[in-house]
């Protein structure tokens, strides 16, 4: 089986430290809680509105990030799982300088069980890719990928993907992935039959 894992929003914590910058420069107190939609900027003071993305232009700013709870470990199990063939994708933004670097070196840091040769692919169309499940927070990759996909619960993805973890608990939404995994094998063994 064929897995892709988004990284921002799910393996890596992006979340936090983009909004401390945020509230910490416009004197806002937003929380990741009061997203509800794909546009971060529609959220924060006027003044900031697309000025919002200017910190993920920053250098090092995927780099200076911490992994969400429970992600390494479960992507090292399933890694270690010869049945599993994982692929890591993620879309940087483009305008940043740094970006790609900034996330290579995350990867080495964090995840250095990863070939990055070989299981991690940059690209926005993560539906191109050829997988079986896609584990990811955006609402478009969730509704465009063409196999099972998984979504990281937050308010700003309801009612998109096949699946959503419980509760907003990192670690617990990872735990639940891994222990769900039978159940992605099976159903993926359906689409297969009856394709």
């Amino acid at each position: 089986m064929h897995f892709i894992f988004d990284m921002d929003g799910v393996i890596v914590n992006t979340h936090t430290p983009w909004l401390e910058e945020y509230n910490r420069e416009y004197n806002d107190t937003l929380q990741y809680s009061d997203i509800t939609s794909w546009g971060m900027h529609e959220f924060v003071k006027p003044e900031c509105g697309t000025k919002i993305y200017d910190y993920l232009k920053q250098p090092g700013f995927f780099y200076y990030m911490d992994p969400l709870p429970g992600a390494v470990e479960i992507l090292q199990k399933i890694k270690a799982d010869t049945r599993h063939q994982i692929t890591l994708g993620t879309a940087p933004p483009w305008d940043a300088p740094t970006a790609v670097f900034d996330k290579i070196q995350w990867i080495k840091k964090y995840l250095p069980f990863i070939e990055i040769d070989k299981e991690v692919v940059l690209l926005n169309a993560k539906y191109k890719l050829h997988a079986d499940l896609i584990f990811d927070d955006k609402p478009a990759t969730l509704d465009d990928f063409p196999g099972i996909s998984v979504a990281m619960s937050y308010k700003y993805n309801r009612g998109h993907g096949d699946f959503r973890t419980p509760g907003t608990d990192p670690a617990q939404a990872w735990q639940w992935f891994y222990e769900s995994i039978p159940l992605f094998e099976e159903l993926i063994l359906l689409q297969r039959e009856a394709a």
